[in-house]
């Protein structure tokens, strides 16, 4: 079986045609999709726009996939039997078991509260924040190159790694989002899928109990 693990779009209002394709044909080659939190950008969007969005036409096809929804903390769970729409199972960590090896996807944030900072600021929630945000990470990836990413976000990355290692401990693979910094750690089992945004998709595979992290681009406005 070919698994999918991607997280981190954060569809928004703003819908993009070859990110839409993008997602389509990489959804439309492999037998399941984990989605690993993040899907929507729940701070600018409501729920309620965005499965009335364009983003909508990707729904039949995650549903073919026997999609499973882990959610994130930009789209956190609102108990909406509406998820079914795209998804067959719905929840804050994912266990599963392939070749022998057992695999965790969670989003992240529960390792590495990133928004702890802005709680403090009142930003947490904050549109203004979250716009501004995106497009200075925008600038910085088609300015300089997702390594820069890696680089300033990695010592998040290692946040994790410590935590997870303390919880972890009969070999699970740990494979999370969240930090935006994909990274494959094979000697700590822990694998992040990156981001599929600013034309950037990055995202994992899973085929025969091996794990193989993905990075292309697509055209973005």
């Amino acid at each position: 079986m070919k698994i999918l693990i991607f997280s981190d779009t954060h569809l928004g209002t703003e819908f993009e045609e070859k990110k839409y394709d993008f997602l389509s044909r990489i959804i439309s080659s492999v037998d399941h999709v984990i989605i690993a939190g993040d899907f929507y950008e729940g701070f600018v969007i409501s729920f309620d726009e965005f499965i009335k969005s364009r983003w909508q036409g990707l729904f039949p096809l995650l549903k073919s996939k026997e999609t499973v929804y882990v959610y994130g903390n930009h789209d956190k769970d609102k108990e909406d039997e509406r998820v079914k729409l795209f998804s067959d199972l719905t929840t804050r960590q994912y266990v599963f078991h392939t070749n022998g090896k057992t695999f965790v996807v969670e989003h992240g944030d529960r390792f590495k509260p990133l928004l702890r900072l802005l709680k403090l600021f009142g930003l947490e929630h904050s549109s203004y924040f979250t716009k501004f945000y995106e497009k200075t990470e925008k600038l910085l990836i088609r300015r300089i190159g997702p390594k820069i990413i890696q680089a300033i976000y990695k010592v998040f990355n290692e946040d994790i790694k410590e935590k997870a290692k303390e919880e972890f401990q009969n070999g699970e693979i740990l494979i999370c989002g969240h930090t935006h910094a994909q990274e494959a750690d094979p000697s700590c089992n822990f694998y992040d899928t990156g981001i599929i945004r600013h034309g950037l998709g990055q995202y994992i595979i899973i085929e025969d109990g091996q794990v193989m992290i993905k990075e292309e681009w697509y055209d973005s406005p």
